[in-house]
């Protein structure tokens, strides 16, 4: 592993997943694919797409034990994002990161 990736969830939609190998994020079934980011992205993306959800996990990923493809692809805001082109098996994730979101801006439903 050169270095891990994270994908950004929530405690309450992780936990749907509890009793399963895989996690399967909403976005493989409407992109295609789910979307990563590498440790220094993170905080674009909380203040981007998470600051309504007060607590989430950073599941810390070893591409090294992804089951399935891993693309590092060019997104729309100009950086290069990792990808991965199917489910999240959960042998990969070398932790999860529970924490508040310090981009939090609004109520919420999240516990």
């Amino acid at each position: 592993m050169i270095q891990p990736i994270y994908h950004v969830t929530t405690p309450d939609y992780y936990a749907t997943f509890e009793h399963q190998d895989h996690f399967f994020p909403t976005g493989l079934k409407e992109e295609g694919f789910i979307h990563c980011s590498y440790e220094h992205q993170l905080p674009y993306v909380l203040g981007k797409y998470y600051k309504m959800h007060k607590m989430i996990y950073l599941l810390k990923i070893d591409t090294d034990l992804l089951e399935h493809e891993l693309k590092v692809e060019l997104a729309t805001v100009g950086d290069h994002f990792p990808h991965i082109y199917g489910v999240i098996n959960k042998s990969a994730i070398l932790e999860i990161i529970e924490k508040e979101n310090e981009y939090y801006q609004g109520n919420s439903t999240d516990s």
